[in-house]
């Protein structure tokens, strides 16, 4: 059956008996007259069935009486006649209206909270760092914040170098990829996280060390954001491994000028071969070119020494191309500079990365345009450098 029939099927079909001598003319001026019927089946002399959309009923009605024919409907199915048949029925409406409420409220709530992962942290501290954060099941979607949730584990797990949170459906989904600590690379070495760029702080937690800026403050490339140094009142300062979060906005251009008229290269898919001889420094190349066509070159060199002489043999493969002038239309430029961007961004974002804010200016020139793209991106700014104390 073709997807057509079963989707009439599925809709509202009746099936109908016809008894009278002419059923033959009685199908073919149904056909004729834009009637879709199927399933003809002949159950005796002068005695047929077929299946019509039950909306169709009505028109057969003039044709069965012009063909000396009587007929009747053995049976009704589709989604049509099931509604029609539960209308009266309210409890089930009612029923199936409120279980689809329960369904969509208990469907904005987290109601599982899976975590893997973890090998060297147990599975009790992350639980307690999550109630800490007021993060339990049967909290609303809405009020999460999946990056901050990310952030703060993040930073009170020190054996965690990335914490990613995701949220399918009522559950929430934690992964954790913990750092590999080598004997050289452990919190005995102390240092500093300092910036890499330049940006404007959005998140700023120590783990380990004190932090020395708050959030929406401005820190150039090299400025200290977490001082590897724990302050112990009256005993003064010990010098330590500094680690946290630390998170800003990091601002990226992006400029291109995009000419409405360009020359391109189109190769004719032509192609020849040469062959030529150096002899030390000096090349005798065999070439049969029609002057007319401009080639590019592609050479293979073999070389070799004879008699104290450097000898090259020379393979060149001369590719056919003809020069054409593209127009570009300045909505085409436009979109060659979006794709660039998209390209740019897939470039400079990480992992844990995200655009905050896109801002694009586009420049008229006299033969095209200035495509200028500023995006501001959130993301980890920090990094350690040790300071060889001891």
């Amino acid at each position: 059956m073709k997807f057509s029939k079963i989707g009439k099927n599925i809709k509202a079909v009746v099936t109908v008996e016809v008894e009278g001598f002419f059923v033959e003319r009685l199908i073919n001026l149904l056909k004729n007259n834009g009637v879709d019927v199927w399933d003809v089946k002949v159950l005796g002399i002068g005695d047929i069935s077929f299946n019509i959309e039950s909306k169709d009923f009505k028109k057969i009605l003039p044709y069965v009486k012009k063909s000396k024919c009587k007929a009747k409907v053995i049976s009704k199915r589709g989604i049509y006649f099931e509604v029609f048949k539960y209308r009266k029925r309210r409890i089930a409406l009612y029923m199936l209206i409120l279980v689809t409420v329960v369904y969509i409220v208990t469907s904005s709530f987290i109601w599982h909270i899976e975590i893997e992962g973890n090998e060297k942290v147990n599975i009790q501290s992350i639980n307690k760092l999550l109630r800490e954060y007021k993060m339990v099941p049967g909290t609303l979607k809405k009020k999460i914040s999946k990056g901050n949730l990310s952030d703060y584990l993040r930073a009170n797990i020190y054996e965690a170098a990335w914490v990613g949170v995701d949220i399918v459906g009522t559950t929430m989904k934690i992964t954790i990829k913990e750092k590999i600590i080598s004997k050289e690379e452990d919190r005995s070495i102390k240092g500093d996280i300092i910036a890499t760029k330049d940006a404007v702080i959005t998140r700023i937690v120590a783990s380990t060390g004190t932090a020395l800026y708050k959030e929406g403050s401005f820190v150039k490339s090299g400025d200290i954001l977490i001082a590897g140094v724990d302050k112990n009142g009256l005993t003064g300062e010990t010098r330590v491994h500094a680690s946290g979060v630390t998170r800003g906005i990091v601002e990226y251009k992006f400029s291109k000028e995009y000419k409405e008229k360009n020359i391109i290269k189109e190769k004719t898919g032509k192609s020849m071969f040469g062959v030529g001889v150096g002899i030390n420094n000096k090349e005798f190349i065999l070439k049969c070119l029609p002057k007319k066509y401009k080639y590019d070159i592609t050479s293979k060199v073999k070389m070799f020494r004879f008699l104290g002489i450097n000898i090259s043999i020379i393979f060149n493969t001369y590719e056919e191309y003809i020069v054409k002038d593209i127009v570009n239309t300045k909505d085409s430029l436009i979109i060659q500079g979006e794709q660039e961007v998209d390209l740019f961004l897939n470039q400079i974002l990480t992992s844990g990365s995200n655009v905050k804010d896109k801002n694009v200016e586009i420049e008229n020139t006299n033969d095209g345009i200035i495509y200028k793209v500023t995006v501001s991106v959130e993301e980890n700014i920090g990094e350690f450098l040790e300071t060889g104390d001891k």
